[in-house]
Parts: C-alpha cells; structure tokens; sequence
C-alpha cells in the first residue's frame, strides 16, 4: 500500500507550473490467490476485506479472527479506538427502465415539478444511532447491467485495552452490534420487492 502525494508550484518567473509526485509506503496489502480475501495493515489500521458471495457471519468471523491474530501479534497491538462493518450489496433488477423506489426506501426523491428520469444518481447519508452507540453510512445508486447499490458501513469509536482480560468477548460483542444494526439498516432500505429478489 502507497500514499501517493502530488504537489504543483507556480514561480513569479516561471513560464510553466512545476509538478512534483512522490510515494511512501504506508502499509501492506495480502491478497488470495483467488483474489477473493484482502487484507490492509498498516502500523494503525487492519481491514479484512472478503469479495465476491457472501457466505454466513460465523464464517467470516472465523477468517477476520485468525488474521487479525496474526496482525496482532506482528504489529503488538495494544489498544482498539475504532471499528466497523461494511457490506457492500449489489441487488440485480430485471428490468432496464426502474423506479428505484420500488426497490430502496432511502433513496432520492425528485421534486414532482422535475423531469422524472434519471441518467445518474448518487445519495450518501449518515446516520447516528445513539443506542447502539455507533454511525451508519448509506450509499446508493445504480451501477451498470442493472444494478442497484446499496453499500452499508456501520463504525463506532471504542476504547479497547488488549491487555483486558475482557478483550476479545468485548471486540465480538462491538463487531456483534454494528451487524446487528447493519441488518436492522438494510431491512429498512429494501422494499418487498427486492426481498422477492433476494429470497
């Protein structure tokens, strides 16, 4: 993993701007052969990143587990500030030509005095759920061959010791909330419809 980092300077008396890029080296990437599991580390950060089908949450927990294992004890972890879930779902429709509210409940809405149809469309918003004690980003829109995104990241700030001997019950109990309330988030969004699909 590079940080890539580009920089233009204009000189009094100069007749053309002068670019400069450098890179660093920020972190590692580890991809399968399958290309199916990514993992990012950095010296302040892990991702696991599972592509393609998704399978059960019990199964991904076994997989992220013995790879933040491994990170953990390269990097010697010592505290977690942050954490978070994203599931990046990508719902077919079968038709060209869509309401997409038929589909997603959040969604954008035009003004009922504008032209109805859409070339393009992107909405993001974030939502705080205090209970749960985390945030929700939602994004939606189309992609192409008639794809509808719905991208849901759940995160929430921690403060957790590895050294408690509580540890690892309190980071599943953390992971376990932001699935619960992803689930709850995508429930939300989706319509009958798009349950018909999924089923």
């Amino acid at each position: 993993m590079y940080r890539v980092n580009g920089q233009t300077v204009i000189e009094d008396d100069a007749t053309e701007p002068v670019s400069t890029v450098s890179t660093e080296q920020i972190g590692l990437s580890f991809e399968r052969e399958d290309s199916q599991r990514l993992i990012l580390a950095t010296l302040d950060s892990f991702a696991f990143i599972w592509r393609g089908q998704y399978d059960h949450w019990d199964t991904f927990v076994a997989e992220v587990e013995q790879a933040w294992l491994r990170y953990r004890g390269a990097v010697r972890v010592s505290m977690i500030e942050g954490i978070g879930v994203r599931f990046v779902n990508h719902i077919a429709v079968p038709q060209p030509a869509i309401e997409v509210q038929d589909y997603l409940r959040t969604t954008i809405h035009l003004a009922p005095q504008l032209p109805q149809t859409m070339t393009n469309m992107f909405m993001q918003a974030t939502i705080p759920f205090d209970e749960e004690g985390c945030e929700v980003t939602i994004t939606s829109g189309p992609l192409p061959g008639q794809v509808l995104l719905l991208d849901i990241d759940a995160r929430s700030n921690v403060l957790l010791s590895t050294s408690d001997p509580d540890f690892d019950e309190r980071l599943l109990e953390s992971l376990t909330t932001l699935r619960r309330t992803k689930n709850f988030v995508f429930e939300a969004c989706i319509t009958d419809a798009t349950r018909s699909l999924i089923d």
